[in-house]
């Protein structure tokens, strides 16, 4: 065999050609790079769908805090109109009637203000 290497340790000049002598077996050589193509593509599509679920989540968690938001600000919206009507004198069904909530939100609204 053709070696333009030479180690000076005969361990390693072994250990050379038998690379050598595996890497020319062309048959060998490409089943072993099919087997890290599969690998890498294995990797690269696991990646992927961790990417797409990570998306996915943060979509939804965006979309939910979101609607959080906008509940919650309604909420303090209603509260506040509560709180100032009440302050004009009108009654607790005056207002509900006119807030569009039930009586027992009403109280519920001034109990958790005072």
């Amino acid at each position: 065999m053709a070696n333009d290497i030479v180690f000076e340790d005969p361990a390693l000049n072994q250990i050379y050609e038998d690379y050598l002598k595996v890497t020319e077996n062309r048959e060998f050589m490409a089943l072993l790079e099919a087997k890290e193509k599969f690998w890498r593509d294995a990797e690269a599509e696991k990646d992927f769908v961790e990417a797409r679920g990570l998306a996915k989540g943060k979509a939804e968690g965006k979309a939910e805090g979101k609607a959080e938001g906008k509940a919650e600000g309604k909420a303090e919206g209603k509260a506040e109109v509560v709180l100032r009507l009440m302050q004009r004198q009108f009654s607790a069904t005056e207002i509900a009637d006119m807030v569009g909530i039930t009586l027992a939100e009403v109280q519920q609204i001034l109990s958790e203000l005072e």
